[in-house]
């Protein structure tokens, strides 16, 4: 993410200005299989002034993401868990990442959440082309 100057406003994070960046309420698809983050990750980035979809799983995330391009509307950001049923975080990075490259979709950045062993997460992410965050 580009380095942003310190806030005009002293009330708003570095985070707030960070997650500012293309537009003045960034969409951001939350994917997660647990109820729970969902909720308290939602009311943080809904904080942040995000707007917030979300999905349970990876292939609801990737069906979520050509949904929008059908309506041509984009993603700023896709946050994302690594280990969840049906289809997984990683392979769903894959696959929208796949998508945009064909020029089905356009490209979105993807963080992955994750309680997973930080140097295999770290090596999945990768291979995924998923931004890694522990």
């Amino acid at each position: 993410m580009p380095r942003t100057a310190p806030p005009a406003n002293p009330s708003q994070s570095f985070t707030q200005q960070s997650l500012i960046v293309s537009r003045s309420r960034p969409h951001v698809l939350l994917v997660d299989d647990d109820p729970l983050v969902l909720l308290a990750v939602g009311g943080l980035l809904k904080r942040l002034n995000c707007r917030v979809t979300t999905a349970e799983n990876g292939k609801c995330a990737v069906e979520e993401v050509m949904r929008l391009a059908g309506r041509d509307e984009s993603l700023d950001l896709i946050v994302m868990d690594a280990n969840m049923p049906v289809m997984s975080g990683y392979e769903a990075a894959r696959t929208i990442g796949n998508l945009a490259r064909e020029g089905r979709t356009k490209e979105v950045k993807i963080v992955c959440l994750s309680a997973q062993e930080l140097a295999l997460h770290e090596e999945l992410c990768k291979e995924a082309g998923i931004i890694h965050i522990s």
